[in-house]
């Protein structure tokens, strides 16, 4: 799926990306394109359902937490499910637009292209939140602001 960048910072599915580059150069194999999309699919589907079952309100409601906590968390699991989801629906994407001819798969890379960037920004967002929960429950050295992703 990725790997931790620091603390605060998580660079996950970065071959959906590298093969965007490559679909956006015309210099992608369409079978290894959808080979990689469909996996990036179901694993950031996988990862999502997991993290929408973790029972935050059991984990942390009612034990005394300070609200700043008790929000970072919530947060956290919404952001990381939401930003899955999109790399799910961008892997599922990529999977049939390698199928698509070239003209279709130019204008289709550009639109997947930004469901992918929003969602590097929206699971960065929930990873940060998630470093925060930590650092505020005394389990994690301070850190700056949320990351950014540069675009293509």
């Amino acid at each position: 799926m990725g790997s931790p960048l620091a603390p605060d910072a998580f660079a996950a599915f970065l071959e959906l990306g590298e093969t965007l580059d490559r679909l956006e150069k015309g210099r992608a194999d369409p079978s290894e394109a959808s080979r990689i999309g469909k996996d990036v699919a179901e694993r950031a589907t996988k990862a999502s359902d997991a993290i929408e079952a973790v029972d935050v309100s059991g984990l942390v409601g009612g034990k005394g937490f300070e609200f700043e906590l008790v929000d970072s968390v919530f947060d956290s699991q919404d952001s990381l499910v939401s930003g899955l989801d999109l790399y799910a629906r961008a892997g599922e994407m990529v999977e049939h637009l390698a199928r698509a001819d070239p003209t279709e798969m130019q204008r289709l890379t550009k639109q997947v292209r930004s469901i992918y960037e929003v969602a590097q920004t929206v699971f960065g967002n929930g990873y940060f939140d998630y470093a925060n929960a930590l650092k505020k429950a005394g389990l994690a050295a301070p850190f700056g602001p949320p990351p950014t992703f540069p675009g293509p």
